[in-house]
């Protein structure tokens, strides 16, 4: 087995990365936990007054405020989406150039000027996409999970899920690189989704194995945090689960990087042209 294709190494490569821009990782995961916690903060003062002491689940769909809750965190995914690609910008940015110390505020500026609106363009093309993927699934999982039927259709759920999974993860490893390849190649979204697709081509196991062993971690802890955390009031917990998936997000992003390092230089072995890219 190539070494470089190793998921371990590239997990322990990855957290030594961010380890070295522990400070740019820090700063840039406190930022993007501030929109989710003020949501949150605001949430808990518009909900928790019109609860009762004991609140059920049901109880949630009574709240006088809930349509403008709903559109309040609308505008907020939104806001968060742009903040997170941003963010993206910022560490490819800063990867690019192997800027440490005060040369990483100017390497941070320019990428944010150059790449964060194509990498939001890149978001939302990611996003048609599962949807395209995720809408057929969904309207056969409807049609066979039906009262009448319910207890016959459970193996097809079952089997049918799989199979999205099963497809959300083809269609996403082969586009892993696509966020650094704005930035690191300078392409625009669609040349970025085929080369990543390219790029890919032999490493699906890799990039695949990758994102089970990270996505499996960030799933277990969320899951923690969502169990802890009150429904009906803010606390502590609503604040460390938005500092937490602020900074998976950005490990993400080191990961990306790292994944397409590895395979850019093994591509470099095999004959394909080489990026300059500065050491990181």
């Amino acid at each position: 087995m190539n070494p470089s294709f190793s998921i371990i190494s590239t997990l322990v490569e990855t957290a030594k990365l961010a380890r070295r821009y522990a400070r740019l990782f820090l700063v840039l995961t406190v930022i993007g936990s501030i929109l989710p916690f003020a949501i949150q903060w605001i949430a808990a003062g518009m909900v928790a007054p019109q609860m009762p002491d004991h609140p059920k689940p049901e109880d949630l769909s009574k709240v006088g405020s809930a349509v403008a809750f709903g559109f309040l965190s609308f505008v907020a995914s939104i806001f968060q989406l742009v903040i997170g690609v941003a963010i993206q910008a910022a560490i490819l940015g800063t990867l690019k150039t192997a800027a440490t110390g005060s040369g990483q505020w100017p390497a941070i500026k320019s990428s944010l000027r150059r790449y964060t609106w194509p990498l939001v363009i890149l978001a939302f093309l990611l996003g048609i996409i599962a949807i395209v993927i995720t809408v057929p699934f969904t309207f056969l999982i409807l049609a066979i999970s039906s009262p009448s039927n319910h207890n016959e259709a459970t193996p097809y759920i079952a089997a049918f899920l799989s199979m999205l999974v099963a497809v959300l993860y083809f269609v996403f490893a082969k586009y892993a690189l696509a966020d650094p390849l704005v930035v690191v190649e300078d392409l625009n979204p669609l040349a970025a989704l085929r080369r990543s697709w390219q790029m890919t081509r032999g490493r699906f196991g890799y990039v695949v194995g990758c994102y089970i062993f990270v996505g499996t971690g960030e799933y277990l802890l969320i899951m923690l945090f969502q169990y802890l955390e009150s429904p009906s009031a803010i606390s502590w917990l609503n604040g460390v689960d938005a500092i937490l998936n602020s900074a998976l997000g950005s490990y993400w992003t080191f990961l990306a990087w790292v994944m397409y390092i590895r395979i850019k230089s093994t591509g470099a072995q095999a004959g394909e042209p080489v990026t300059e890219i500065a050491p990181a």
